[in-house]
Parts: C-alpha cells; structure tokens; sequence
C-alpha cells in the first residue's frame, strides 16, 4: 500500500479544518496514524482548529497532550493556536499555562493572550500582560492596542477607557487601522457620545481617502451608522448609508436596526422595498428588528401583513420561534390578547416558556380571567425552575383584587 508523506496528510488535513470538515480531518488523522508517520507543528495545528470547530475541549486536551509528547509545545504557531483554544472555552489558567510554556513568546503570542483576557472582562490582568510584554521588550502593536480599546468599547461602564488608550497608542508611535477606529466607534455608541463620535467620523473619512480596501471601507461606513443610530441621530445615519457606494447586508440590518430602536416604522418599510427592488434577501435579524418596531410601535396590521407576506413576497424566506414570538408580543401589547393565544395554539413547534409569559404579562390588561388562567397554567408548568409567572399572577390579582380566587 502506497505510504502518503506527513506533507501531503497535513495539507488534507488542512483542508478539512478550512472548509469545516472536522470530523473528516480528524479521521485523516487517524489515518496517518496508522500509517506509523509522526505529525508535524502544522499537522497540530490544523487539528487544534478542528477541536475548537467540534467545540471539543477533550479532543483538544488530547491532541495538547500529544503535543507535549512530540516535545512542541514550545512552538510559537503552536502556542498561540493552544490560546485560542482554551480561550474559547474559557480555561484561562490553561491558555496562561500554555503561553508560559513559550520559551521567547513573540508580539502575536502576547496579542492572543491580552486578547483572551479581554474577552473575559479581566481588564486588569489583561493590561498587566500589556505592561509585562513592554517590560520583556516586546513593542505592543496595533494588534495589541486595538484588543484593548475594542475590549472596553464593548461595556458601558469602560468604555471611555477606549479612548484612553488610543490616545496612548498614538504617544507610542503605532498607528491605528480601520479596526481601531471600528472599536472607537462602537465606544462612542455604547457611550452615545454623539461629538466624539462626529469627530471619530471625520478621522475615518480621511482614513478611507487614503488607505482602505472596498470592503474595509464598507465595514468602517457600517460602524459609522450603527454609532449614529445608537446615540440616535438618525438623520445622519441615513446620510452615510445613502453615500456609501456598495451596501451588503450588514449595513442594510444596521440602519433597519436602528430604525426600529426608535419604532420608525416607515422608514424600515421604504428601505424593506428598496431591498426588494434591488433582490436583496432579508436575513433573521431583519425580520426581527421589523417585527419588534411594529409591536413596540403598535403597528398591528402592517406586522401582521409583514409577517404573513414573507415567503410571498421576500423570496420564500420563513419564520422561526422569535419571530412568531415577535409577533404574539405584538398581539399582546396592543392588547389583543385572544389573538395572541391563537397564535400560541397554532405555532408549528412547541411555544417555549418565553412566549408563554409574554402572553401572560399582557393579560394584565385582560379582564377574562378563563384566558388568563389558561395562560398561567402554561407559562407556570412549561419552566419550573422560572418564578416569575407566579409574580405575574400576584401582580394581576392583586390589582384586580381578586385574591379569593
């Protein structure tokens, strides 16, 4: 039987992992095993990958322990790949234990590290790694500033810490790319920090003069309309999005999106027409940012007639679980309550606790009390472990009076 080189079982394995084939590289793997060839750096991490794609820790922990055996895990490649992996399942400790097992660990080893750090909200262990990289002698990078500014973007409460850090990014001489002022613009949107996000706007104007691909222009535009939504300048929001070149599906969510944040329901209907005319197929979030602008705006008819025209009119795209949940919301706020349960009735796949005590919490305003104790019954038995359908009917009787019931 022909006998295949490590190379060539490495470079299918690699395939596998790329195209999301884990499974299958794995098998390839063991292939080779049998075949009596040892695996190479690449080889472990391609198989790493495809561990984290299985979202698999024990696979993982096992191809780890191999790694050991073959005596690699000092690899740099290697190392960072084992970061990431743990990072994804939150073992810190083991994504800290495997960078320090790097003897000379390099500016992306520490960037895969802060980053982890970042993600878990341990801002101050992951600024101790930033100040700890300097003092080993290794520059922080853009990379590196731009894990922190977009780690606080991200939280209300250190948000403004982004801009902190940017400016001392620029102290030490490293540039900022489109990610960072992508990051600076989501802090200025969970800030609603309106001025510094102009200011931020014009940067990136100047930025896309200069130096952006296509794409990268597209997604920094996206973020500059989802800061305006977010600090609720919609005007401008509108202004970015009508100038932008090429628009996919991103920037069309973003502004519907905001729309509906603010229950502007006819906006989102002449840009749901605009999408129509031009065949741009709508995805989820869409159809739930129009659903929830319809029910918080108490736009009855049109969510109804959105909801039901769907695979009519939007190329046979279908509802799901949220989005009929949406709709009984709807139902329920406008104080349609029996409507709301017909749906609840009808739904194709079993209404989850959640659409349950949505209907209930509108039975508030339902002063048939057969509706509101079938709903009750439901909503009580289909989560056991959720109090708050017990509340819900304290509340109701209490303001309706009728505990002797």
């Amino acid at each position: 039987m022909h006998v295949h080189s490590v190379v060539a079982w490495t470079s299918l394995i690699s395939s596998y992992t790329d195209h999301g084939l884990f499974v299958d590289a794995f098998a390839c793997y063991a292939e080779m095993q049998s075949e009596g060839l040892s695996p190479n750096a690449y080889t472990f991490v391609s198989l790493l990958k495809a561990s984290t794609g299985l979202e698999s820790i024990s696979e993982g922990q096992a191809i780890h322990s191999s790694i050991v055996k073959f005596g690699l895990e000092k690899d740099l490649f290697i190392g960072c790949t084992l970061i990431d992996l743990y990072s994804a399942f939150g073992f810190l400790e083991d994504a800290q234990a495997s960078f320090e097992a790097l003897s000379s660990p390099d500016a992306l080893a520490w960037n895969s590290l802060i980053i982890t750090y970042m993600d878990y909200m341990q801002f101050e262990q992951a600024l101790n790694y930033l100040r700890q990289m300097q003092a080993e002698g290794v520059r922080p990078n853009t990379m590196s500033w731009n894990a922190i500014v977009l780690g606080f973007a991200e939280h209300v409460e250190e948000a403004s810490k982004s801009f902190e850090f940017f400016s001392q990014m620029l102290d030490q001489g490293v540039l900022p790319d489109g990610l960072t002022f992508v990051s600076l613009l989501k802090a200025c949107g969970t800030l609603a920090a309106l001025g510094i996000g102009k200011h931020f706007h014009e940067r990136v104007v100047r930025l896309n003069n200069s130096d952006s691909s296509e794409s990268g222009e597209m997604i920094i535009a996206t973020s500059v309309i989802d800061m305006y939504c977010k600090c609720g300048s919609m005007r401008d929001a509108q202004l970015v999005f009508d100038k932008m070149p090429k628009r996919d599906l991103l920037a069309w969510t973003t502004l519907i999106s905001g729309y509906a944040r603010h229950g502007d329901c006819d906006h989102i209907f002449a840009l749901l027409e605009m999408m129509r005319m031009i065949e741009m197929k709508l995805d989820e979030f869409i159809i739930f940012n129009v659903l929830t602008a319809c029910s918080h705006a108490g736009q009855v008819l049109k969510g109804t007639e959105f909801y039901e025209d769907m695979s009519r009119v939007y190329d046979g795209i279908s509802s799901g679980v949220i989005h009929d949940n949406c709709l009984i919301d709807m139902y329920s706020r406008a104080g349609k309550i029996a409507e709301a349960v017909m749906m609840v009735k009808e739904m194709p796949f079993k209404p989850d606790h959640k659409t349950w005590n949505t209907v209930l919490a509108a039975c508030h305003f339902c002063v048939d009390f057969h509706v509101f104790h079938h709903t009750f019954e439901n909503a009580a038995y289909s989560d056991d472990s959720d109090g708050s359908p017990f509340i819900l009917m304290s509340n109701i009787y209490a303001d309706y009076d009728t505990w002797e019931d």
